[in-house]
């Protein structure tokens, strides 16, 4: 009885163990089974997250892109324009000096043609503010008995003569029982500021009056009233060169009764607007350069030229 127990108690032990290896399967296979949807949950996730990722990436790399288009397209259109308001080109070339070592270089800065141009002018204004008085005060009347020595650019003697009375103050020329009189020493005193030269008195021509020099007295003398000339001649300043000395190149025509005409054919100039410059019309009129020498502080006239 006892040994058929022992038996029984075998086969429930071995029955309890077969039981137990299938609920360890049955939880291995559970643990594998579990292990391996949650590896797959969890990979599915990080799948997720590194796309949404990268997804986040490119986008901010795609507004970064596009923004950099845009500054990039607002740079240039700024820099066009400002390229055409200032029109300045400047080209910088860098040229190893054969004299000096290979680290020191030099540049070369190009200036364009329109820069150059707006520069000259700029020059120029500033010269004629400075020096534009010295031909301001050498004028002559378009009636002149002397009209055409003047343009041929030989400063005679009368000439001369005629050129420093128009610069001399009324109130020195007196005028009295119908004729003017003029001490040589006002006269000589103006002569001597305009012209570098020795002054030669002479009898000269000054409108329709004649100035006879009496030398004995020290006097011009002429029959008549006097009254400055006043002249229609109008003159342009194209050209000034400084140096020591003074070149101021004029042009030059008669504007009288709102037309223009030429000096020296005395032709009207067609279709002369008042608005425009002298320079406008400069093939129609004359071309004439003043040479003044500079002798201490002042500038002097030595010579005319006229093209």
């Amino acid at each position: 009885m006892a040994k058929k127990k022992t038996e029984e108690e075998v086969k429930e032990v071995k029955k309890v163990q077969k039981e137990q290896v299938d609920i360890d399967e049955i939880k291995e296979e559970l643990t594998n089974y579990m292990s391996s949807k949650i590896d797959k949950e969890v990979s599915s996730a990080v799948d997720k997250a590194t796309k949404k990722l990268i997804r986040h990436k490119n986008s901010i790399i795609i507004k970064r892109d596009i923004t950099i288009l845009i500054l990039l397209i607002i740079c240039f259109f700024l820099g066009y324009n400002l390229y055409n308001l200032s029109n300045i080109n400047i080209d910088i070339t860098k040229t190893t000096k054969n004299s000096k070592s290979a680290d020191e270089t030099t540049e070369t800065i190009e200036i364009p043609e329109n820069d150059a141009k707006d520069k000259t002018e700029s020059s120029l204004s500033e010269l004629t503010e400075k020096y534009g008085y010295l031909v301001d005060n050498i004028y002559i009347d378009e009636d002149s008995d002397y009209l055409k020595s003047y343009y041929k650019g030989e400063l005679t003697d009368e000439l001369k003569l005629y050129l420093s009375l128009n610069n001399v103050d009324n109130e020195k020329i007196v005028s009295e029982d119908g004729s003017a009189y003029l001490d040589e020493n006002d006269l000589k005193e103006i002569y001597d500021n305009l012209f570098d030269g020795d002054v030669v008195l002479k009898s000269f021509k000054y409108g329709d009056l004649n100035f006879h020099y009496l030398n004995s007295k020290s006097l011009f003398i002429a029959d008549g009233k006097f009254e400055k000339q006043k002249s229609n001649i109008s003159k342009e300043i194209i050209g000034i060169v400084e140096d020591d000395d003074v070149e101021i190149t004029t042009i030059e025509g008669i504007i009288k009764d709102n037309k223009l005409y030429s000096i020296i054919s005395n032709d009207e100039i067609k279709k002369y607007d008042s608005k425009n410059n002298l320079t406008k019309y400069k093939d129609s009129l004359t071309e004439v350069t003043y040479y003044f020498n500079k002798i201490g502080d002042s500038y002097k006239l030595s010579s005319i030229e006229v093209k």
